[in-house]
């Protein structure tokens, strides 16, 4: 297994995904689906969860720092102090997934480094009830806010993941197979709009 593809970092990444992904078999492929992933201990991949909560601080881990509520946060108009913020998620959350793998060898839920944050949902009706998780109603301002906590310094040595599309389609009705038309780029979010396939 050591002289496998996969492992050799001299190697482009794409030639190390194709030759990982020709090595597992249907049902470890559909295994990294749940966010519970599998191990695959024959081809040295460890289990991994990837549920993890960052909305406004590294949630249900142990002691944290806790910022303001995300639809506070956008009251300050203010995309440096929130890729701040996302910085201190991003370095507190690395700190966490390190001890825990140095204490207890492994992690698990909410223990992982792929966060669920930003929620870049546009909030248009209070009925929803979670409108405190967005950054308001304005598509370009939340894209603002959304990239600048996206793109911190952090997102470079661990994945944010953006939060919540499945509770907005769910809200808007769609059921079945979901296909999103979203680009996210130094710009905002363009274009604003999803589809549903049956």
């Amino acid at each position: 297994m050591s002289s496998a593809a996969y492992l050799n970092p001299k190697l482009p990444i794409a030639e190390r995904v194709r030759d990982l992904l020709s090595r597992l078999t249907i049902r470890e492929k559909l295994g990294q689906f749940l966010h519970a992933a599998d191990g695959i201990p024959r081809l040295g991949i460890a289990a991994y969860n990837f549920w993890s909560e960052g909305l406004h601080g590294v949630g249900r881990n142990g002691r944290a720092t806790v910022f303001p509520q995300a639809i506070a946060m956008s009251a300050t108009w203010n995309p440096t102090l929130v890729k701040d913020i996302g910085t201190a998620i991003g370095d507190e959350a690395r700190a966490k997934f390190h001890e825990t793998l140095r204490t207890k060898g492994k992690t698990d839920l909410y223990q992982g480094l792929n966060l669920w944050s930003p929620n870049i949902n546009i909030f248009r009706d209070p009925r929803w009830g979670r409108g405190q998780e967005t950054w308001g109603e304005d598509p370009f301002f939340t894209g603002e806010m959304g990239t600048a906590m996206f793109w911190s310094p952090a997102n470079k040595i661990f994945n944010q993941t953006l939060r919540k599309f499945e509770e907005k389609f769910r809200e808007e009705g769609y059921v079945g197979y979901i296909d999103l038309n979203c680009i996210v780029n130094g710009h905002g979010i363009y274009p604003l709009e999803w589809t549903s396939r049956f």
